[in-house]
Parts: C-alpha cells; structure tokens; sequence
C-alpha cells in the first residue's frame, strides 16, 4: 500500500516486511526525495503523502506489536500501552484518510484493533452424530463437514493474524470416536514435504496437521501429514502406543490445490469408555512451502505450543 497511487483499502501486510530496517530505509528514502523537489511544488505534495502513508505504517507497527504483547502476557500495563498506540494509529489513519488515502470500513478497523481488548480465547459446542461420517477426505458434499459452528474458518499464526495458505477444520464425533477433517490449501504442491512414512517419525518436520488434546493429567498430540503418515505422543512421548486412524487425499486440481486429512481418534486412546462433556483442545498446521510463520494455530498459545491453558473449551452435547 506505501506505493499505491490508489486509495488504500488494506492493511500493510504481510507483517514480517515492516521490520523497523526496512521503514529506516524508507523513511531515509522519503527524505531525500522531498530535499530534491521545490517545496509547495505538486511533487512535493505527492511525496508528504507518502511519508504520511509511512507514518501510518509506523503507528499500525507500534499499535500491533502493542495488541501481540498484552495477548501474551495479558498484564494491565501492556492493556493501557497497548491503548495508548491504538489512539495513535487511529490519528494517524484519520489524517491519512482525510488525504484520501486510505479507507477502511469500521468493522474492519474494530476487528483489527478492538477497542474493548479481551484476551484470545475459543470455544466450541459439537453434537453428536448418529454415524460416522464420510471418511474420504476429499468429499466435499459430507453434511458433517458443513456445519458452520463447528468449523474452524480459518486458522491463525502465532501472532493471533490470518496466515497463508488457509487452514480450515472441521469437528463432529459419535459413540466411539472423535473425528476432525483438515482442509489444508496450498498453490504449491509440488513442493508439499511428505518425506516421513514411518508411524511415530518426526512427522512435525513435514508438511503436517496436529490436534493435541488435554485431559488432566495427560495431554495428547496426534500428528498427520500429507501422505498419511502418523504419530501419537502422550506428553511428549510416543511409547504409549495408542492405536487410531488416519485418511489422507491431495488434490491438484484448479482451484481445488489442496491436501486433506481426517483424523478418527477413538475415546478409549485418550482413555475414555465414551464421549466426555468437555475437552481442552488446540490444533496446528506445520506449513513448509511458504518460509513465512510456518506453524498456524487454531488458538495461538502464544509461546509453547503446549500451554493448555490457552487451548480451546470444546463441548460434546447430544
């Protein structure tokens, strides 16, 4: 968006191009180009509007990093900081829009940086199913894997912001099982690692889906990656030994560039004769094809991916 003609209708992302290197240069850019041109001169104007469009990058910056803080350490103090480069973003895109340079809507503004901040929390409520569902994980027509309230849309990097390529799950269960689909988008296949092809491997090192489960006093991580190779862990370990199933399907075609899993946990692997009322869950994406914020979460646990504390409240109802 800095250099856009146009009326900016985004945020400046991706986030990792704005590191404060890149706006130095910039702003020692932007200012030896306006010592070049008379001032008052229609160059001149053209070129404050973008060292305003950079202050705007600034303050975004500072008012981001200030929202990831507190969503870390939820302290009070980084709350008011975090307010206090809110307001300052907000002046600097009021300026930037009276210019005509940029327009966001106010939802898009209130989501980005919510007024009333609350720390990162998620919860769902599935109902049980009178079968199991279709296991092919490329169907798409399964009515189990439609259910908008037990769909996660999209999931986020570690900073709580909407990674690429998209991530989507799925949950639904029955008597006797757990199951989650993943739809994992990717526009580069050929370039999908799937090296591991023994159970237990280092499957996290490949292209892979994770679903980690706590029931006190374990926590349960089951790995999947894009050939169906599998592994269990309980509290990190894989000697236990559970036995469950995965399916596994990849598709290249237009507008379908995507690789599918479905995980069938059955209850008596984490050590439950039926469905419980509630579990603690978090599930992850490892992502080798982009180079950029390679792990997506469900919920960010914004540390160790084993913080259970963070981990989503899932209900299992009738």
């Amino acid at each position: 968006g800095l250099h856009s003609s146009w009326v900016t209708w985004q945020y400046p992302t991706p986030f990792p191009v704005w590191s404060s290197a890149n706006i130095t240069v910039l702003r020692n850019d932007i200012n030896q180009a306006l010592a070049l041109v008379p001032v008052g001169s229609a160059e001149y104007a053209r070129v404050s509007e973008q060292s305003l469009m950079l202050d705007y990058v600034t303050a975004y910056m500072d008012a981001k990093t200030a929202l990831n803080t507190y969503w870390t350490t939820e302290a009070t103090a980084d709350k008011t900081m975090y307010t206090t480069k809110r307001q300052a973003f907000m002046s600097v895109y009021n300026q930037a829009s009276v210019h005509g340079l940029m327009s966001i809507d106010s939802y898009r503004l209130e989501y980005g940086f919510p007024t009333n901040l609350v720390p990162v929390r998620a919860s769902m409520t599935v109902r049980k199913s009178a079968s199991a569902p279709n296991l092919d994980p490329l169907d798409f027509t399964e009515p189990l894997w439609n259910i908008p309230s037990q769909t996660v849309v999209w999931f986020k990097d570690e900073k709580n912001y909407d990674p690429y390529p998209i991530t989507q799950a799925m949950v639904t269960y029955d008597d006797s099982n757990l199951y989650v689909r993943y739809v994992c988008r990717e526009s580069n296949m050929g370039s999908v690692r799937a090296l591991v092809t023994q159970r237990d491997g280092n499957v996290w090192t490949d292209d892979c889906v994770r679903l980690s489960i706590y029931r006190s006093p374990y926590r349960y991580d089951f790995y999947v990656n894009s050939i169906g190779t599998v592994r269990d862990e309980r509290n990190g370990s894989v000697s236990w030994n559970a036995s469950w199933n995965a399916y596994a399907g990849t598709s290249d075609m237009l507008g379908q560039r995507e690789w599918d899993v479905i995980a069938k946990i059955p209850w008596i692997a984490i050590g439950l004769a039926s469905p419980p009322g509630t579990l603690k869950m978090n599930m992850y994406r490892n992502v080798t094809t982009t180079g950029v914020t390679p792990v997506q979460h469900w919920v960010p646990t914004f540390g160790s991916l084993t913080n259970t504390a963070r981990f989503a409240d899932v209900t299992f109802t009738l």
